[in-house]
């Protein structure tokens, strides 16, 4: 989308053949997920939680993040996530009160998500860009967005199937435990990966615009950029082990003791 960014002829055939793959992938995924909750009896048992997550899933392709990270407007991403992120929480403090409120818990997530998808393409469509249903030209991007798919999966087995298989040999109890664990360590995770990100970023740029000297020199820029990392996440991991009963409290009620 960069290299289009001030053709919005081309950028409009860009994105209209991106869409186009996104809705016809999307169709086949929702067809597959909604027989596998009908038909495997683990996922049937909560037919109704299940149909509700997977609005996530029936309004994919107006997931657009991807147009603005191409364009680099990364301010108007993080504005607008901020900006749904304390909506949902709000949401979530008002409606959600104990355990059978599960449906709507789910609710408010999977809906600040779409109204997120929404608020981009109405970004979209007042840039003057309207997106149509097309098999013209989408070859081309088959190549690249099966090497994206496979990387996909391979993070999904990294991050999903350890949850999968601890659900297929235990109760849910057992993998609710697991799951805020490791959820809490990954936010803490993702945390620190984007302040290092903006950091490294910032630093190489220094270099490349000004002296090696000025900042980091060339040959120590690798080990410069890893104690930044241990110095953000050292504390991050001493407030997490002495906090640690009150975040998993805040994650997971008092219940969970």
């Amino acid at each position: 989308t960069a290299k289009y960014r001030d053709n919005k002829e081309q950028l409009t055939i860009l994105f209209s053949q991106l869409f186009s793959i996104n809705v016809f992938t999307t169709l086949l995924t929702v067809v597959v997920y909604i027989l596998s909750i009908i038909f495997v009896h683990q996922l049937n048992e909560n037919f109704k939680i299940f149909l509700v997550a997977g609005i996530i899933l029936y309004f994919a392709p107006f997931k657009t993040n991807w147009f603005f990270s191409g364009l680099e407007n990364f301010g108007y991403l993080a504005a607008r996530t901020f900006i749904m992120k304390i909506a949902s929480l709000i949401a979530l403090f008002l409606f959600v009160k104990d355990k059978d409120d599960l449906i709507i818990y789910l609710s408010i997530n999977a809906l600040s998500i779409v109204l997120a998808d929404f608020w981009n393409y109405a970004m979209i469509y007042k840039m003057g860009i309207k997106p149509q249903i097309t098999i013209n030209g989408l070859k081309q991007h088959l190549s690249p967005l099966i090497i994206l798919f496979g990387s996909a999966i391979a993070i999904s087995i990294y991050t999903v199937l350890d949850t999968l298989m601890l659900g297929s040999i235990a109760d849910y109890t057992q993998v609710g435990y697991y799951y805020s664990a490791t959820h809490l360590t990954r936010a803490i995770i993702v945390a620190i990966t984007s302040l290092t990100g903006v950091a490294v970023d910032a630093a190489f740029e220094e270099i490349v615009t000004t002296a090696p000297e000025a900042f980091f020199t060339a040959s120590n820029f690798p080990f410069s950029s890893f104690l930044y990392t241990v110095y953000v996440a050292a504390p991050a991991l001493m407030v997490l082990l002495l906090w640690l009963s009150f975040f998993v409290i805040l994650i997971d009620g008092s219940g969970a003791f």
